[in-house]
């Protein structure tokens, strides 16, 4: 019996030995799986920072009218790869030559139409003016915002005026301009009842042909509308609220 308890006794320190190696090649595997864990863990993440690198947002919302970049193309921060319209939004590029440059603003408005479509009929507004001038042209591109119309599609020919005011004002007589003491120049205006008022105009050149003035015309920048009736023959007998009798 003493050696049979014995025997059990060797037995079940084998087993534990046994249970106890058992134990540490399961914490080894734990601990190698853990390291497998953190190891893809890290893969991962740098998988993800380089998806997160491959995909491109769009400043705005918009649609693409132009892809440049393809498969397998190598890029950089400064290469474009799309060109977007934003919001449906399109412009007009002008190439305005250098001379009438000095006239054109920016928020200028312009008035565009299409010699291929009647219905294109719309006003833009001129939003940059380039500040080189092309060597080769001598002209400068004037970029026009355009409004949102079904009808204006990217690469269109359109057409545009702008309206730009110029030094060059009404003609009139120069016998119906009278200079003041005060150093302004009246003219006589009449009205609808033939009543005269004295209107201060700003006058600019003299316009002769010789050195005949009696019919001379003079430049009015300021003053005077297109259509008013000025008073030429006796003005200087006249004073502000007279009336007169009209004669053709």
């Amino acid at each position: 019996q003493l050696r049979s308890a014995e025997a059990k006794v060797n037995s079940a320190k084998a087993n534990v030995s046994s249970a106890r190696a058992e134990v540490e090649s399961a914490l080894s595997n734990i601990d190698s799986a853990m390291a497998n864990v953190s190891s893809d863990e890290a893969r991962l993440e740098e998988r993800q920072t380089q998806l997160a690198q491959t995909l491109m947002k769009a400043p705005a919302n918009g649609i693409i009218a132009e892809r440049i970049a393809r498969v397998g193309d190598v890029t950089s921060s400064s290469k474009m790869l799309f060109s977007i319209i934003k919001d449906n939004q399109l412009e007009l590029q002008l190439e305005v030559p250098e001379t009438q440059l000095p006239q054109v603003k920016i928020g200028t408005k312009v008035q565009i139409t299409s010699d291929a479509d009647s219905r294109i009929k719309m006003s833009g507004i001129v939003r940059e003016i380039a500040p080189l001038v092309k060597e080769q042209t001598r002209e400068a591109t004037v970029k026009i915002d355009l409004p949102n119309s079904n009808l204006l599609r990217p690469g269109m020919f359109l057409r545009a005026t702008i309206t730009t005011a110029t030094n060059q004002g009404l003609k009139i007589p120069a016998k119906a301009v009278l200079p003041q003491a005060n150093g302004q120049s009246i003219v006589y205006v009449l009205q609808n009842n033939n009543q005269v008022k004295a209107v201060p105009v700003e006058v600019g050149k003299i316009l002769s042909k010789n050195s005949n003035l009696a019919n001379a015309k003079i430049e009015v920048k300021q003053g005077l509308k297109l259509g008013n009736r000025v008073v030429v023959s006796g003005a200087v007998y006249l004073k502000d609220g007279d009336i007169v009798k009209v004669i053709e």
